[in-house]
């Protein structure tokens, strides 16, 4: 099943620079072409989102740029919702509205680690919190359903 997947949208909690860094070198590590990969990144607040910048392969997203309605005000978002993946990863439990919002993705795999989102086809679970860690779980694991 892993050997099938090119185009990755992973969806994780920001924590730091440090840590995403790790992160799309972990995707190269697991044998993933970081071009056609992308992280969608909650941030907690709008100003800390404004803060970082702009990184190749990353979109920040707050829930507080999606409206009542469920209307994106992110541009990088509303780009990335338009594109089609084979695997979406979700990595921990991500804010309602977030959630809501990354169902709509053309996503052909839906896979999450330590989430209780119920509209993932594949759900696991890990005693580790390391976001590149968990990355490598779900690939072995995937292998070995092949």
């Amino acid at each position: 099943m892993w050997s099938s997947i090119r185009k990755v949208i992973l969806v994780v909690n920001f924590t730091n620079l440090d840590e995403l860094t790790k992160l799309r070198e972990s995707i190269k590590k697991v044998g993933l072409n970081i071009h056609e990969c992308v992280i969608l990144c909650n941030v907690s607040d709008r100003k800390e989102k404004n803060i970082l910048r702009e990184k190749n392969s990353v979109v920040f997203l707050n829930e507080k740029e999606i409206n009542f309605f469920g209307r994106i005000k992110n541009v990088e978002a509303i780009k990335l919702f338009t594109r089609k993946f084979d695997l979406m990863l979700v990595i921990e439990d991500l804010p309602k509205k977030i959630e809501k919002q990354i169902t709509k993705l053309n996503v052909k795999m839906k896979v999450g680690v330590n989430t209780q989102n119920a509209n993932l086809a594949i759900r696991l679970n890990s005693n580790s919190k390391s976001q590149i860690h968990l990355l490598e779980f779900v690939k072995e694991t995937l292998e070995k359903i092949n």
